[in-house]
């Protein structure tokens, strides 16, 4: 006679796999224009100066190439 504890332990193995938990997202985007640099986190500081500091190399590169 096979054990109950192991079949109940087998089906609620399978109704477990089928269930699907949801992660609630924080909505921490901010409005182009309207944040002021102290609402940044440190990362995307960092990412706007690299940004800043590409755009200006590439737009004295192109000020260099055609005078």
């Amino acid at each position: 006679m096979p054990d109950s504890s192991s079949s109940s332990a087998s089906s609620s193995a399978a109704s477990s796999s089928q269930t699907v938990e949801t992660v609630g997202v924080a909505d921490d985007s901010h409005a182009m224009l309207t944040t002021s640099f102290s609402d940044y986190t440190v990362t995307e500081g960092l990412l706007l100066l690299i940004f800043v500091i590409l755009l200006l190399k590439f737009f004295l590169d192109l000020i260099r190439r055609w005078f």
